[in-house]
């Protein structure tokens, strides 16, 4: 009789098959985009947060209309994947 105890065991390669090696890359892809994102999103509620509680903190009172498109404004510049482009509301600076 005789036999053999493995101690240890390290996989120091792993290949796919070539018909499944583009799904998992692209599995692992989603994966690693999601928590970027993630991680951009919860900076840019911090950030934003933080802002909010400054302007208070300066004095700056706001309704919450006016927080709100303050917070919706930052959220979509701070997490979105495009560069902002400024608008002017019309309305707003003719006092509509």
């Amino acid at each position: 009789m005789c036999g053999i105890k493995i101690v240890s065991f390290e996989l120091s390669d792993l290949s796919y098959a070539p018909e499944i090696a583009p799904m998992m890359l692209a599995r692992q892809q989603a994966a690693i985009w999601v928590d970027a994102r993630a991680t951009v999103v919860r900076a840019a509620v911090k950030i934003t947060d933080r802002a909010v509680a400054d302007l208070h903190d300066l004095g700056r009172v706001m309704s919450n209309a006016e927080r709100n498109v303050l917070i919706t404004n930052m959220m979509t510049v701070l997490s979105g994947e495009q560069k902002p482009t400024p608008t002017i509301s019309l309305a707003q600076s003719k006092g509509l």
